[in-house]
């Protein structure tokens, strides 16, 4: 079983390692803390859980701190000199007795609270691991161990078990060692298919520290402040229009692969740039959801299944049955990300996907039509038979469902059999002439033959003759069509 890295976490490590004075002796036992800023305020709480606050009202606060351990204490700016009449009757507390900080850090890889750092001064680290994180894990973990998370993960997959396993790969070697994947995981799908669920009910809980990023966050001046502090980002419903920009585009690029960027902060001077330590996740209920360049190595993109509400969510009647379920399993998720081995090469690639292609020849048809508005290129002019033969191999390797629900109403038997096929990256060749000639009402074409010829055409790597193998599904043995996606 492996050690939980969160197991050495001191979340209120405040009091000196050679203290001697009774009275902080006294609030440590309590769970409370107390430290001096560098302007000379004091930080205090009164729990672990709470964040510490600023004060310069040294009387106040020794009043609150007599009542709250039951005893006199006298909060001090500098040691008082010893008085024969108090000294037996109040605890005193001087200034040079606390940690004195020099200001704030986020620090996920860091094991403390107050992070010591030069000439005996300290920062303090905002980030404290979340309950999730800290938890002890006794058992060995399985997927069996969380059926309604795994069940949402799956149909946000598509049910593909090759992506199901990345996905999980990519969270345990985030949860690991906050160390966060170069790859961002782009969920294209319905609304309502659990992209929304999985965030805020999974992800959110287990990190803490989470954040949706839409258009408006991106239009501000300050991109600084959306990058820092946090662990997990969800971009939600980012409009093309807005990452084509060249300014958000950059950002995007080294927001998902880089360690750190030089962003403007809200009334902060920019003297030097701003850690990211957050993993990246895109959801978008679009065809179009994001700009992917054909060189990119920086998305797995993934359609999503149908809305949760035409699959009774996924068994537990309704969305809040199923949140339900989820909530009670995230102990078990997290142990389980905890403790299952991580391939940290798997983690930092991305799957090479039909929906990634699609995305990419979609930027390729942009730039082409950029190029002609420009004058750089002369448009080529396709026949009808041309452009019908285009979108349907297109149609074809990308798994584009939607472009095959015209024949639904025709020939539904047909047009199941085309989806079961397209989900198992196949395409019957029998199916070949039949599907198209019901999609386009052409009879031009009339042999198999010669429209996997025309298809070659357009695409000689797809529909490649070295693609064709034979399956069996029941009884008959036939000749199928495989989908190149590239894994």
């Amino acid at each position: 079983m492996k050690k939980n890295r969160y197991e050495s976490y001191n979340s209120n490590d405040w009091l000196k390692a050679n203290n001697t004075n009774v009275a902080l002796a006294k609030i440590e036992e309590k769970g409370a803390g107390l430290a001096l800023s560098e302007s000379g305020e004091l930080l205090y709480r009164l729990s672990k859980e709470d964040r510490f606050k600023l004060s310069k009202n040294y009387k106040v606060l020794s009043q609150t701190f007599s009542s709250f351990i039951g005893e006199d204490i006298e909060l001090l700016p500098t040691k008082k000199k010893d008085s024969q009449d108090d000294e037996d009757e109040v605890l005193q507390v001087s200034s040079h007795e606390l940690k004195l900080v020099k200001g704030e850090k986020f620090d996920p890889q860091a094991n403390e609270e107050f992070i010591e750092a030069e000439n005996g001064l300290y920062e303090l680290n905002i980030f404290i691991p979340t309950p999730y994180m800290l938890q002890e894990c006794s058992l060995n973990y399985t997927v069996q161990d969380f059926p309604a998370i795994y069940a949402l993960s799956s149909h946000l997959c598509n049910y593909d078990p090759i992506r199901v396993e990345w996905m999980l790969n990519r969270e345990a070697y985030f949860m690991q060692g906050l160390k966060k994947s170069k790859i961002a995981l782009v969920l294209r799908g319905s609304q309502g298919s659990g992209k929304g669920i999985y965030f805020n009910e999974v992800i959110s809980p287990i990190f803490g520290y989470t954040k949706t990023i839409n258009d408006k966050s991106l239009s501000t001046s300050y991109l600084g402040g959306i990058v820092e502090n946090t662990l997990y980002f969800n971009l939600d419903e980012i409009s093309v229009k807005k990452s084509q920009s060249e300014s958000s585009k950059n950002f995007l690029k080294s927001f998902i692969t880089n360690d750190t960027v030089t962003a403007e902060k809200k009334f902060k001077t920019l003297d030097k740039e701003t850690n990211i330590y957050g993993q990246v996740l895109i959801t978008s209920n679009e065809q179009y959801p994001v700009e992917i360049e054909p060189s990119d190595r920086r998305f797995t993109v993934s359609n999503t299944g149908e809305a949760l509400s035409k699959i009774n969510f996924l068994g537990y009647g309704r969305a809040e049955e199923l949140i339900k379920a989820i909530k009670s399993e995230l102990p078990a998720f997290t142990c389980y990300l905890k403790q299952r081995y991580v391939d940290e090469q798997k983690a930092n690639t991305a799957l090479w996907t039909p929906e990634k292609q699609e995305l990419i020849s979609m930027y390729e048809q942009q730039q082409y039509q950029k190029q002609i508005k420009q004058g750089l290129v002369k448009p080529v002019r396709l026949t009808k038979l041309q452009k019908n033969i285009q979108e349907y191999a297109n149609a074809i390797k990308y798994n584009q469902i939607w472009q095959f629900e015209p024949i639904l109403f025709d020939a539904p038997e047909l047009y199941e059999i085309v989806i079961r096929d397209l989900y198992n990256n196949l395409f019957k060749i029998d199916n070949l002439l039949p599907v198209f000639k019901l999609l386009y009402g052409t009879n031009s074409i009339k042999t198999t033959t010669e429209l996997f010829k025309e298809l070659q055409q357009f695409d000689i790597h797809q529909f490649n003759r070295n693609y064709i193998m034979q399956c069996k599904y029941g009884e008959a043995v036939d000749d199928y069509l495989r989908i190149y996606v590239g894994y």
